[in-house]
């Protein structure tokens, strides 16, 4: 019995190899994302646009174009 434990202790670390490296993956993916908007927010800023534009390039959550009154 305690051999099938062990076996099954060992076994269980080639999942965690998967789990780590798709956690890996997507926080690639969420740093690449995240230096693309940061490059254009940067853009904008130095160009002088419209402060509209560059604060919703940077804002991952933005309002709606109509929000209700208690908002």
């Amino acid at each position: 019995m305690q051999l099938l434990i062990d076996r099954i202790m060992l076994a269980s670390r080639h999942v965690l190899v998967v789990f780590f490296l798709g956690l890996g993956v997507a926080l690639a993916i969420y740093a690449l994302g995240f230096l693309a908007k940061l490059w254009k927010f940067a853009g904008n800023a130095l160009a002088g646009s419209d402060n509209r534009h560059s604060c919703s390039t940077c804002c991952t959550f933005s309002m709606p174009r109509w929000s209700p009154p208690w908002w």
